[in-house]
């Protein structure tokens, strides 16, 4: 019974987050351990400290992105613009590691991580720190440099679904 029990929540929880809506950004790193790309829907502002703002990035273990973000000891979290979903789905696998960047405008960020000229809007982090949590490593980056591209608005997902943010006027 407490099997089930299980199933069923881990169901009716993956269900419930489905629902959440999250930005969808690229995270990029370059260095020592190599170039390494991923796509991501976790990203947090973490703090705003006299050293420099920080914020979270959640990544799966399983890719290996995670291991040479940290070894590298940087990572750019590009945020994709609505029109962008073709770039998240090439980043998540729908292409091989050497046909990723292919046909980008590539620019690289102070930390020698690779910037998506096109992004939305885009963070530049050293590593601050990483702490494994199940099957994903929150990694903490201090944000040393930022560029915000113009027009649209950010690329969402929700309902297991790329939309993009509607805003509404104030009430």
């Amino acid at each position: 019974m407490q099997a089930e029990q299980e199933v069923n929540l881990e169901r009716d929880y993956l269900e419930a987050m489905s629902r959440v809506a999250t930005g969808v950004s690229v995270v990029t790193t370059d260095g020592v351990a190599g170039r390494r790309e991923l796509t991501i829907s976790a990203v947090a502002s973490v703090a705003l400290e006299a050293e420099g703002p920080m914020l979270l990035v959640c990544v799966n273990d399983r890719n290996g992105a995670a291991g040479a973000i940290v070894a590298n000891g940087c990572f750019c979290v590009n945020v994709l613009g609505e029109d962008q979903s073709p770039i998240a789905q090439r980043f998540a696998g729908a292409v091989s590691p050497e046909q990723r960047f292919e046909g980008l405008d590539l620019s690289t960020a102070p930390t020698g991580s690779p910037r998506l000229c096109d992004a939305y809007t885009s963070f530049d982090c050293k590593v601050a720190g990483d702490v494994a949590v199940g099957t994903h490593r929150v990694l903490y980056g201090r944000v040393v440099d930022v560029v915000s591209g113009s027009g649209g608005g950010p690329l969402v997902y929700s309902q297991r679904r790329f939309c993009a943010a509607v805003p509404r006027s104030a009430a």
